[in-house]
């Protein structure tokens, strides 16, 4: 028996991986390829191949991934997004070329994702009766392979040639079948609602999580043949496992604090003292080496046969997120910067930002008058154009929108409260919405239009509102479920993301809409409800991450569309840089573009050295 406690050292391991950018928040999941190959996804949106002395980043999603699986034959991979309620959704992406080939959604949680083993298939199965769906790996079409495919099942593996399956399902059950007739040749009770399942002994053995236990059960019959103890997962206590093809017992992880012990059903393995906390995410094995994943970005990897266990740091999280970007009214094309640490003004493609002030609270800025608004959920503050800041009188508690015209400032706030006051704190207007409000554009000093949810026909989700009188109509010519994301007016039209629904399936819509008449028009339609989409109107030129994967540009003087060339990033906001395109990304970095070719010049990061990194295109 081994039992041996060493101080961990976490160190880069940069003869392999040089210093790489690892994820923003949790890793989730590790698909290894080699042992010094593998793709990690996690709660930024992000996948990372990683690969020798580099990484390769591509931003999926605005929302956390929390599963990936890999098609060797096509270079592609599939992963699952989630909010973690209602948003359930698969994409698929050719790495090579760094673009969605189709995605589908789910109402309910995703507990399995896998490419079949020939790769002829896309195999997810979901918390629902008939839960095990399988798609054409190539076109996304959905298969009807089996007669009765199972409810809860979580794990599913198929023969070499793609023509025989064996699943597990969480009610108890491990079945297998004929793909090519889709009928159960056999079927066998078993235990229930086994977590992180992995298989092994040459398919012969499944072991996973249940009720504090380590258990193994034999695919050939379905009965227990070995189990442990395990304690129980908390929010100081994580657990995982692992296992080869030939491996008769699972090796088990258990994280406690700073103890991290490694074991399996016949012996304690190593007992470990980490130089700090972390809790498991995910641990995989291959070519003798293992992956751990943590919820604090970093990535592990571990000799499986060594005699003394060293875990070398791949990756960890060394960027300071940037977390909002407004462009000043000065005409300069200079922005601000609002990051965790400090607030910047950004001045060029190649230059680094000049810091202004520190910052400890404020997520987001807005331009006003010769200066800038910073705010949070609790307070407003106005810099002026000499870095005099001023505080905005009494703000309400959970600010949700903030948007100015002239000296006027239009602040939401979680209850559905629009207040509007003056740069001198004086207020001018109060108004009670009832229902969620999204946001709200000056039209001129006296009129404001404010968007909103709809609650039926006759409460439309956009409505006007006379700043002096109060008078509230509403505009029944826009009719849908949301509005958001009006952008102001400008020659008497805005532009708007309208959700909508039909015969119960959601989508949402790029509207127009023009203040003389009241007429909306739709400009381009995603049949899916995308409530984080931005538009930007810049140049007369109409941009939109509609749709989550692209950044389209339509010009109706030209009457045609462009595309952004986002390379690998995923734009969040889109702001006008005066000879320039400056984008605010989901993974918390900044890009300038070429108006002219509307290709990326320089991509910026802030190192927690705070250091600025400018990569040049």
């Amino acid at each position: 028996m081994k039992n041996k406690i060493t101080l961990i050292l976490l160190f880069l391991t940069l003869n392999l991986f040089g210093v790489s950018h690892s994820h923003i928040g949790s890793v989730n999941e590790v698909f290894m390829l080699t042992n010094i190959s593998f793709f990690s996804c996690g709660d930024d949106g992000s996948v990372v191949l990683w690969q020798g002395n580099k990484n390769e980043r591509l931003q999926v999603s605005d929302i956390p991934v929390k599963k990936i699986t890999y098609n060797s034959s096509l270079r592609y991979i599939a992963v699952y997004e989630t909010d973690g309620f209602s948003l359930h959704r698969v994409s698929v992406w050719d790495w090579n070329q760094k673009k969605r080939l189709y995605a589908k959604r789910f109402t309910d949680r995703i507990v399995f994702l896998s490419f079949s083993t020939k790769g002829n298939y896309l195999m997810v199965g979901t918390e629902s009766i008939n839960s095990l769906n399988f798609f054409d790996s190539k076109t996304g079409e959905q298969k009807q392979l089996l007669e009765n495919p199972g409810s809860l099942v979580s794990f599913a593996l198929t023969g070499a040639t793609d023509t025989t399956l064996a699943t597990y399902s969480s009610t108890g059950s491990i079945s297998y079948y004929d793909l090519k007739s889709g009928e159960v040749k056999h079927k066998f009770s078993t235990i229930s609602d086994l977590k992180k399942p992995v298989i092994h002994k040459n398919n012969l053995l499944l072991s996973g999580i249940v009720d504090g236990a380590c258990i193994t059960v034999d695919m050939t019959n379905g009965k227990q043949v070995n189990s442990l103890r395990l304690p129980e997962e908390d929010e100081n206590t994580s657990v995982a496992i692992a296992a080869t093809a030939k491996d008769v017992e699972p090796t088990i992880f258990i994280q406690k604090g700073n103890n991290l012990k490694i074991k399996n059903y016949s012996q304690d393995l190593f007992d470990i003292t980490t130089t700090d906390n972390f809790k498991i995410t995910d641990v995989k094995i291959k070519d003798n080496y293992y992956l751990i994943s943590t919820g604090d970005s970093r990535i592990f990897s571990m000799p499986a046969n060594q005699e003394e266990p060293v875990l070398a740091l791949l990756g960890e999280n060394s960027i300071i997120k940037i977390m909002d970007i407004c462009e000043l009214n000065d005409g300069s094309g200079n922005s601000i910067v609002v990051t965790e640490d400090g607030i910047y003004k950004l001045l060029s493609p190649l230059e680094s930002p000049v810091k202004l002030s520190d910052n400890r609270e404020f997520e987001h800025c807005v331009s006003f008058l010769d200066g800038y608004i910073l705010w949070n959920e609790n307070n407003l503050q106005y810099t002026d154009g000499l870095n005099n800041s001023i505080q905005l009188g009494e703000s309400p508690s959970d600010i949700t929108a903030v948007s100015v015209y002239d000296n006027l400032i239009s602040v939401i706030d979680k209850g559905s409260v629009l207040s509007i006051t003056t740069n001198e704190g004086t207020e001018l207007f109060d108004y009670s919405g009832g229902v969620g409000l999204t946001g709200a554009v000056f039209y001129d000093k006296d009129t404001i239009y404010v968007s909103k949810t709809s609650t039926s026909e006759s409460n439309p989700p956009l409505i006007k509102i006379s700043i002096k009188t109060g008078e509230i109509v509403p505009i029944q010519q826009v009719d849908g479920i949301m509005l958001y994301n009006l952008t102001a007016p400008e020659d008497n039209e805005s532009y708007g993301l309208l959700v909508t629904s039909q015969n119960g399936a959601a989508s949402t819509e790029l509207i127009r809409f023009n203040y003389s008449t009241n007429k909306k028009t739709s400009l381009a339609n995603y049949p899916d409800e995308n409530t984080t989409a931005f538009i930007s109107v810049i140049d007369g030129v109409i941009y939109t991450n509609l749709g989550k994967t692209n950044v389209i540009g339509i010009n109706r003087k030209l009457n045609r569309q462009v595309l952004l060339d986002t390379k690998n990033t995923l734009p969040q906001k889109l702001i006008d840089g005066k000879d320039y395109l400056i984008s605010l990304n989901f993974d918390g970095t900044i890009s300038y573009y070429s108006k002219r070719t509307l290709k990326q010049i320089s991509l910026f990061r802030l190192g927690k050295d705070l250091n600025w990194q400018i990569e040049r295109n």
